[in-house]
Formats: structure tokens, sequence, C-alpha cells
């Protein structure tokens, strides 16, 4: 019974980022990607900037601006982590 309280605490909990990611998406459709890409899909970000066709070092600026609008989102929702 543990394992299974854990994979379904899991399961909502990736619910519930992909619903914050939902509304990055609503702002920019590239910082949504290389979140997904890095938190759901568990792609590192040498390998995003490959796949997207960006530079390492823009997707690590693209990584951070993500966070901040992902910060946002959580303040006015009032979530704290």
């Amino acid at each position: 019974k543990e394992l299974a309280a854990l994979v379904v605490d899991y399961a909502n909990y990736k619910s519930e980022c992909i619903g914050v990611l939902e509304e990055v998406r609503k702002d920019s459709h590239t910082l949504y990607s290389v979140l997904h890409k890095h938190y759901i899909e568990y792609a590192k970000l040498i390998e995003i900037a490959a796949d997207m066709g960006y530079s390492y070092q823009r997707i690590k600026e693209l990584h951070r601006e993500g966070l901040e609008k992902v910060q946002k989102i959580l303040e006015k929702y009032k979530v704290h982590t």
C-alpha cells in the first residue's frame, strides 16, 4: 500500500506541475518547451539546446526566465514551495 500511495502522490504532483506549465505556455511556448522537456521529460539542458537549435547558454537563460515565470504563477495562486 505504501508504494501505491507514493505512485498516486507522484502522479498528482506531476499533474499539478503540468498545470503550472500550461500557465507558462499561455505567455511563452518557448519557455514552456524548455521547462516541459527538462522537468517532465527529464531532458538535460544541453540536450534541449541541441533539440531546439539554441545555444546551451541561451537555454540556460530561457530556463531561468521560465523558473521566474513559474514563481510568479505560484505567487499569484499563493502556492509556496
